[in-house]
């Protein structure tokens, strides 16, 4: 098992290696910033799930927080890249995994299909989230209600959670996200 100085080590480059490679932003933002809200949003997720789910918040904030790890090696691969060539988006996720597991010795294999939904779910709602503060900051370029985020989130991580029987409860975050005050073009609450 590794030490927490040695983890530490392993994992560091991850607040150097900037999230977005191919588009400019005004407030650039770290793998590990990223990894960070994931976990949270992924827990307060959890939180909001009924009763009938059962979720081990523990296990789901460390996956969550180590969903990225392997980038402090690998850095990214952009997700057009993994979207138009299939076969390189399997060899690609095969290799993060194994580096994943290497650096970190955390075992998604335990991680339920309700907690990789939410992981999942949390990482396009850190997105949106980001690329909306964008936004009122004045970059055009990311773009929260881009065609393309809209159809993964109504596409492939729709069904998901459809076929996990949280149909209406994942609708309803996606509306959320997409609330007409997070929108509009009044400033970014910081208080």
């Amino acid at each position: 098992m590794r030490t927490p100085p040695d983890l530490y080590r392993a994992l560091t480059p991850l607040r150097h290696i900037k999230r977005f490679q191919q588009h400019a932003c005004i407030r650039p933002i770290s793998v590990a910033e990223h990894s960070y809200f994931v976990s949270i949003l992924a827990d307060r997720y959890a939180q909001s799930l009924p009763d009938t789910v059962a979720v081990d918040r523990h296990r789901l904030v460390v996956g969550a927080l180590y969903h990225d790890a392997e980038e402090a090696w690998t850095g990214d691969l952009p997700h057009p890249a993994k979207r138009l060539m299939p076969e390189i988006q399997r060899l690609w996720e095969e290799l993060e995994g194994v580096v994943r597991r290497h650096l970190t010795e955390f075992d998604y294999t335990l991680l339920t299909n309700v907690e990789h939904a939410l992981i999942k779910l949390a990482d396009w709602a850190e997105l949106i989230l980001y690329c909306q503060e964008e936004r009122l900051s004045g970059n055009g370029a990311l773009d929260p209600a881009s065609d393309t985020i809209k159809w993964l989130l109504r596409g492939e991580l729709s069904t998901q959670f459809q076929t996990l029987g949280l149909k209406d409860w994942y609708r309803e975050q996606v509306d959320d996200l997409y609330c007409p005050a997070l929108l509009s073009d009044r400033p970014v609450y910081a208080g």
